[in-house]
């Protein structure tokens, strides 16, 4: 969606409070944690299998674009969007490469996540 501009529209909080008609959301208060509307904005968001199948690498840099989408004045340092499972593995058929994953998930899933062939950096 930000890098390599195939999953469009391009989604930006600010265009999207704006819009948003199911009340008043103000950025520059409740940006200091998730926006639940703009999160579930992000859980309805389909993608098609197609793009999934586009997917090889998974990088959970807390400077991507997209925290502070969904959390504005995010910190970084914080468990926020940390990833808990490996669950949906399934839908990333092409993934070999995941990196900068909190240290909890490599202990935890390093072993399955190598059986699959995806490295961890």
């Amino acid at each position: 969606m930000y890098e390599q501009e195939v999953l469009l529209p391009r989604f930006e909080v600010e265009a999207f409070v704006k819009e948003y008609t199911g009340r008043e959301i103000m950025v520059k208060k409740e940006g200091y944690d998730v926006i639940p509307e703009v999160l579930g904005y992000f859980e309805a968001l389909v993608i098609p299998p197609a793009l999934l199948a586009r997917v090889e690498e998974l990088s959970f840099d807390a400077s991507a674009e997209i925290y502070f989408q969904v959390f504005p004045y995010w910190d970084g340092e914080s468990d926020t969007f940390d990833i808990g499972s490996i669950a949906d593995l399934d839908l990333l058929p092409n993934l070999k490469r995941m990196s900068c994953m909190p240290d909890e998930f490599v202990e935890r899933y390093a072993t399955a996540l190598r059986q699959r062939a995806i490295e961890l950096d």
